[in-house]
């Protein structure tokens, strides 16, 4: 069963729409949960499954391919998902809201099943309508913001597709066209106002099913970095500059909420940015830190992310400029959102660590002031997370004092995360070396240096 996966690239996008489509035609919300649990749990295993095995790096199907770079973002995404639907609280996980979140995920790894520029942009556009749908139920402004930004990327990112962004003869519009669209689709400045417009007015589902797959990064990886040989460094460096400054304005932004919800969107817009600065530096060690900061911030803020809900849940609005208190009531959601903060700003001990140490040294080898200002953007964010931390959970005592503890699904995911991180953490090896592949590969295709072998 699980060779299928690369005999058939598509049997998992497939699995999940046809998920989706099950769950919105339940009449009940735990039929709806059971069933997308199941098929979200099954694309995971498979997708798990195959790259563990070690099955063969490249099958085709069709248009579609699993190679050395979708095998480890396969399972990254399915997890994620797999997590958000069941640590989701009871009252996000309508069969409506299920059936999209199923679908988003659908199309996120129908996305990263193929190479196929045409099949990209198809797929880049579809991927934010089940968002823009669940966002248009909750806030039609806020849905009205993110259609501007998400149709409009479409249009650019299937213009530069049409006029050849890749290939050994690229074009130099195609190519710019293809960064803005990127741009936009990142929330890089100055295309940046959606983003904490979608964590405040979206359920956390939403702001967390279009970020956390950073659709953005992969594009780079496919349609501008097998530019970078023919065309120079220079869009890909103009990238990097300004998801550089991104990740600056965004720090320092967050430092500064008085909501926890836009603070969160600011961290995660600055974070998601210093990924984008590591894949445009096209230096080897740029890239690979890069490629494992997508992992590490992603699956870091997809924890803090949940956690945030759970506290929300309890408490209702989160503010920061008051002390809440309730760490005693509530411990380990403190200790989860505490843990799950600092793993995604570097904490030693946790795959953020062995992201941001490559990230750094592969842009402050070539670009000092990058490296400095990779360091700097990421210390403004652990600022924001140690200031929600004593702002949600330290100060006054609450007035009630029973405990308020998680429930057992939401203990399950918040645990695996922590564990995850800090088991990567430790032990690097094997998610490191599995990027090193793809940066190979994706030098070469470039006709540029391969990375050299490393210790992590």
């Amino acid at each position: 069963m699980i060779e299928s996966i690369f005999e058939f690239p598509e049997l998992v996008p497939a699995l999940l729409a046809i998920a989706s489509l099950a769950v919105d035609r339940s009449l009940s919300v735990r039929a709806a949960t059971r069933i997308g649990a199941g098929a979200a749990a099954a694309a995971c295993a498979l997708t798990v499954g195959g790259w563990q095995l070690g099955l063969p790096l490249e099958s085709q199907g069709g248009h579609f391919t699993i190679d050395v770079l979708s095998r480890v973002l396969l399972p990254y995404v399915t997890f994620a998902f797999l997590c958000i639907l069941v640590a989701s609280p009871r009252r996000d996980r309508d069969p409506a809201s299920l059936a999209r979140l199923l679908l988003a995920e659908a199309l996120v790894a129908a996305l990263f099943s193929t190479r196929s520029p045409g099949l990209i942009a198809a797929f880049w556009a579809l991927s934010p309508v089940p968002v823009w749908a669940a966002l248009r139920a909750r806030s039609r402004p806020a849905a009205q913001v993110f259609a501007l930004y998400a149709g409009t990327s479409a249009a650019l990112l299937a213009a530069g597709v049409a006029l050849g962004s890749g290939g050994e003869d690229p074009s130099a519009a195609g190519v710019v066209m293809v960064a803005l669209a990127i741009l936009m689709h990142k929330g890089v400045m100055p295309f940046h106002s959606w983003v904490p417009v979608l964590f405040e007015k979206g359920a956390m589902w939403t702001a967390l099913a279009y970020m956390l797959p950073q659709a953005g990064a992969y594009a780079v990886m496919r349609l501008l970095v097998p530019a970078a040989g023919a065309l120079g460094r220079g869009p890909l460096w103009a990238i990097a500059t300004a998801a550089l400054a991104t990740a600056l304005y965004g720090a320092v932004l967050g430092v500064g909420q008085r909501e926890a919800m836009r603070a969160l969107g600011f961290v995660v817009m600055s974070q998601f940015a210093l990924v984008l600065v590591g894949l445009d530096t096209v230096t080897s060690v740029g890239l690979l830190g890069g490629l494992t900061m997508w992992l590490s911030s992603g699956l870091a803020l997809t924890g803090l992310g949940l956690a945030l809900r759970a506290l929300e849940v309890r408490r209702g609005t989160l503010r920061l400029d008051i002390l809440s208190g309730g760490h005693d009531r509530m411990p380990l959601l403190a200790a989860a959102f505490l843990i799950l903060g600092l793993a995604s700003v570097g904490f030693p001990g946790t795959l953020g660590f062995v992201a941001e140490d490559l990230l750094v040294r592969g842009a402050i080898g070539t670009y000092p002031h990058v490296g400095i200002g990779i360091v700097l953007a990421t210390a403004l964010n652990g600022i924001t997370i140690l200031r929600a931390y004593l702002a949600l959970f330290c100060g006054a005592r609450e007035a009630s004092s029973v405990a308020v503890g998680l429930k057992p699904r939401e203990t399950l995911v918040l645990t695996a995360l922590v564990l995850l991180l800090l088991f990567t953490g430790l032990i690097p090896g094997p998610v490191v070396a599995s990027r090193r592949e793809a940066v190979r590969a994706a030098l070469h295709g470039a006709k540029l240096p391969p990375p050299p072998a490393g210790r992590h």
